[in-house]
């Protein structure tokens, strides 16, 4: 989040970082690329990626920008961890977790096999970073329960 680790792949293409995943971890990344698709305004750039070590294992690090403030996506298997702690937020069917940890906001979940974090310094609950994967109007059911009330 902080930029102390250099990306191992820079790209803006999500195909190319999904395709960068293949055969680096023992599961598939497949980053949306929902405003290009959808001819919308692109409210976020794709900066990158590399792996992290975690737990005798690895996960897959994505870095985002959202009007020059960091976007993180980490993405691993839900065997290797699972989400847990701070707020439980009911959504679609999925659990999420909202955690502020020294003023950053972090929301994990586990959904078909893997778990995500992602990690901002938006505001409210960092939901705004959600729009990486979900920036259609159909996932507005998904986003409007992380905000608060």
């Amino acid at each position: 989040m902080r930029g102390q680790l250099p990306l191992e792949t820079e790209s803006a293409d999500p195909q190319q970082i999904s395709s960068w995943f293949m055969n680096k971890v023992n599961f598939s990344v497949k980053l949306p690329n929902y405003q290009e698709s959808s001819g919308q305004e692109k409210l976020y750039t794709l900066e990158g990626a590399r792996l992290v070590g975690y737990q005798e294992d690895y996960a897959a690090y994505v870095a985002y920008k959202m009007k020059d403030r960091p976007i993180s996506l980490v993405i691993t298997s839900d065997s290797v961890a699972r989400p847990s702690g701070g707020e439980e937020i009911q959504a679609r069917g999925l659990t999420f977790h909202y955690n502020a940890i020294d003023g950053l906001k972090v929301l994990t979940w586990s959904d078909r096999g893997l778990t995500y974090a992602l990690v901002s310094d938006l505001e409210e609950r960092g939901q705004q970073s959600c729009i990486v994967c979900h920036e259609g109007t159909k996932d507005r059911d998904l986003l409007e329960p992380l905000k608060p009330h």
